[in-house]
């Protein structure tokens, strides 16, 4: 986790119950949170045939996306920014929001 101005940039790993339509168990991200306006959106992200980001890296979904190596260095490119999405209550989203943004009103 590394904070910059006012926001925090945190690696995620998501698991999945079963594979996805692509095949994926589960995905490495570098996210971006906006504590204050409970948002966040993703920088680099990868595909993964096994749980915690294990197993064959599966192709991006598009071309757009910024896939993310081996280091955990949070690393930016503007042409790797996704739109912002808002976070909604009771989502898994919402449990790191209030885990990342420990003494803020989330």
């Amino acid at each position: 986790m590394q904070r910059r101005g006012d926001y925090l940039f945190a690696w995620v790993i998501y698991d999945r119950d079963g594979p996805a339509e692509d095949g994926a168990m589960s995905s490495k991200a570098l996210n971006q949170y906006d504590c204050e306006n409970r948002q966040a959106r993703t920088w680099r992200q990868s595909l993964y045939t096994k749980s915690m980001a294990g197993g064959e890296k599966l192709p991006p979904k598009n071309t757009a996306q910024c896939e993310a190596g081996d280091s955990l260095d949070i690393q930016l490119d503007d042409q790797c920014a996704q739109a912002w999405k808002p976070i909604l209550t009771r989502t898994t989203g919402a449990d790191i929001l209030k885990a990342l943004c420990v003494g803020k009103a989330v």
